[in-house]
């Protein structure tokens, strides 16, 4: 393997649950790819959205040529199949990284799921066959899973697909939560890449319930310049 060399895989879910928070999961992975470009170490980055189907945005590219994540790519609607494209993909990178010579294979692999959707699905894929294929993946061959979601039941859907619950995270549902999630993520991500261990605390800091909207007092609306 090659020494330093991390291949990060970011699946993005793109069910129409997640347009309201569109904006943020773009911003949120821009932010990621920025940061992981001023840290030492090699890392290949594959992107894939999981809609109707899977589809690969990115195949191990160098993050310092990876480009920004745009509305066009991302527009989520419709049905996600988070099973079938988290296995999928996983296949894909198993297939190109067994057929690659062994020193230019990855040192670790990092897989992180953003899902803000409520409820995962599978059109061919059960989770019991996602979770197989994770748990293969991560016990023969040592690749890290994290999984990135809102709504109290994140904990149960990362179990569902194999990845435990140290590895799940919980985020408030408003710009301030998503963005504090992908901001931990890219800290754990930068954690990996230099020591392939998790930090206990990735998750600290990140808000699990949105901010509260004050109502505003009747008769006391922005003054009047006069």
């Amino acid at each position: 393997m090659k020494e330093g060399l991390t291949e990060l895989m970011i699946l993005l879910d793109a069910s129409g649950e997640d347009q309201a928070l569109a904006a943020q999961i773009i911003r949120g992975y821009n932010a990621l790819i920025k940061a992981q470009k001023g840290l030492p170490g090699q890392l290949n980055v594959t992107a894939v959205t999981a809609g109707d189907g899977m589809k690969m945005l990115l195949d191990a590219r160098d993050v310092a040529s990876v480009p920004a994540l745009t509305k066009r790519q991302f527009a989520p609607g419709g049905k996600a199949y988070l099973y079938d494209a988290l296995t999928e993909a996983m296949e894909a990178i198993g297939i190109r990284l067994n057929a690659a010579p062994e020193e230019e294979r990855p040192e670790r692999v990092v897989v992180a799921v953003v899902s803000p959707a409520k409820k995962d699905l599978g059109l061919s894929v059960s989770a019991r066959q996602a979770a197989e294929a994770v748990s293969h993946q991560s016990g023969v061959y040592s690749w890290m899973f994290l999984f990135v979601s809102t709504g109290g039941s994140v904990a149960k859907r990362a179990a569902a697909v194999g990845i435990p619950e140290q590895n799940a995270l919980r985020c408030a549902a408003d710009a301030g939560g998503f963005g504090a999630a992908m901001e931990a993520l890219s800290g754990a991500v930068a954690a990996l890449r230099a020591g392939g261990v998790l930090p206990e605390d990735w998750k600290t800091g990140v808000p699990k319930a949105a901010k509260k909207q004050k109502a505003k007092k009747a008769g006391q609306g922005v003054p009047l310049d006069r």
